[in-house]
């Protein structure tokens, strides 16, 4: 680590030695925010990534939920309203000692202290009282470890293998800061990643297994569909049954070979094969429900999918609580959506988002789609607006997106403008748009499957 611990930690002193912590914020696996009393301008945050712990100062910003873990749920019950009376570099070593001031149930006064690790592949975060027995951790060892870190159990320093800072460098305070809380920008897409991994997980397993059913109707459907030619092979040996003697083994009908077993008698033969038919039939027709089933299955999951990957974690939340999402079997609770929700098209696991109001354009462009997915808006006219979710798309997207577009402004054909997400800029109104450069898509004729497609579009929750 280049930054001078000591130094750093005489900087927090002064924004937080004598407030009181008011909430703990476990933000993310590796992220811990540390909210004190008086001091509205800043959080403490403690960063246990492997690769750069740190401990830092950021700016206030509105925070999540925390997330619940033991050690979360240990660390607000011990230090609820604590008033932190010194922080400390640990032996020269990038180890930080928090100490707090804490009131028993029995209104006695007593030290706790917080200790942390900032030691890169191992950092830690570590609760002693004042026996220096270990209240909890975030990270547990097994007894056989190098160095045993367990509840109950009397603290011990790490080794110190020469990763303290003993040199006198120069630190600037602002660059780190500004560092840290760019790294934790780009790493907030990991809270939603774990707090969500159980319920992303179930969906993978669900559209698998959808995808997988569908298959195997399909293979079962073209199975039965090749058998129904049994009942052909049964005609046809009814209609030459005078000719055939038992222990026949083929025959051939205008070049068709036809197999038959020789063990029975053609009147048998032909009566199996009729058999086989019917069970054939029997089988498309139940299968049609069957396949039609899971492709809803398929689109409910994907479309639940979208929402968790989109949604914010208040309507996720709220979703997975009202319906006891992974508790039911056979249901499928409905989705809730806002004025600003687009629609949804998929083709050939391709996306295409577009809006039906000023409100989903605006919401659609300017906050889902990223710079380098392409958006869509007829020429000179108003419309709705399009984007592909996808980097890169291919000529039939780019014309499946035309289409489309033509179709919901009620368009038998016309021009079509495309461009990259990064060359627009928002106007004065909801949905209104400056675009920098684009390109032109004209469009003679709308293909019949692009209008099967729109009728499949599903509406999403996306905010």
């Amino acid at each position: 680590m280049k930054q001078d611990l000591a130094s750093y930690l005489e900087l927090l002193k002064e924004t937080f030695l004598s407030k009181h912590l008011r909430k703990v914020t476990f933000y993310s696996r590796n992220y811990i925010f540390l909210q004190f009393a008086s001091v509205k301008d800043y959080y403490l945050v403690i960063n246990l990534d492997n690769e750069r712990p740190s401990i830092f100062r950021a700016n206030s910003l509105a925070l999540p939920p925390s997330l619940n873990t033991r050690f979360a749920q240990t660390l607000r019950k011990k230090l609820n309203n604590a008033k932190l009376i010194n922080i400390e570099q640990i032996n020269n070593d990038l180890i930080a000692c928090f100490t707090f001031l804490i009131t028993t149930p029995t209104f006695i006064k007593e030290e706790i202290k917080l200790y942390i690790e900032l030691i890169k592949s191992k950092p830690n975060l570590i609760l002693v009282n004042h026996e220096n027995k270990i209240i909890e951790a975030k990270n547990i060892t097994s007894w056989h470890s190098q160095r045993f870190i367990s509840p109950r159990q009397n603290y011990v320093l790490p080794i110190n293998n020469g990763h303290s800072n003993k040199e006198n460098i120069l630190f600037n305070f602002q660059q780190f800061e500004e560092e840290q809380n760019n790294l934790f920008i780009k790493n907030m897409h990991l809270r939603r990643k774990e707090k969500y991994l159980v319920i992303t997980h179930y969906l993978k397993t669900k559209i698998n297994r959808a995808k997988k059913k569908i298959k195997n109707i399909e293979l079962d459907q073209k199975k039965a569909q090749d058998n129904l030619v049994y009942e052909m092979y049964a005609n046809e040996i009814l209609t030459h049954y005078s000719h055939l003697k038992k222990g026949t083994k083929k025959i051939i009908i205008n070049e068709q070979i036809i197999p038959l077993n020789e063990q029975l008698s053609p009147l048998e033969n032909a009566q199996n094969f009729f058999k086989i038919a019917k069970k054939s039939k029997k089988a498309l027709s139940l299968s049609k429900a069957l396949l039609n089933e899971a492709q809803k299955e398929l689109e409910y999951y994907l479309e639940v999918e979208h929402f968790v990957n989109f949604s914010n974690e208040e309507r996720i939340d709220a979703f997975l609580d009202k319906n006891n999402f992974l508790g039911r079997k056979k249901t499928f609770p409905p989705l809730q959506y806002k004025k600003e929700d687009p629609y949804r098209i998929i083709k050939n696991e391709t996306a295409f988002y577009y809006g039906k109001n000023a409100f989903q354009n605006d919401f659609l462009t300017f906050t889902l789609a990223k710079k380098e997915h392409t958006w869509f808006h007829i020429k000179r006219l108003p419309s709705a607006h399009l984007v592909i979710f996808k980097t890169n798309p291919s000529k039939d997207d780019l014309l499946t997106a035309a289409e489309l577009l033509l179709l919901l402004s009620n368009l038998e054909k016309g021009e079509v403008i495309y461009s990259l997400r990064q060359n627009l800029s928002r106007g004065e109104k909801p949905g209104q748009v400056y675009v920098l450069k684009y390109e032109v898509l004209d469009v003679t004729l709308i293909r019949p499957e692009t209008l099967l497609l729109l009728k499949k579009a599903k509406r999403i929750g996306l905010k």
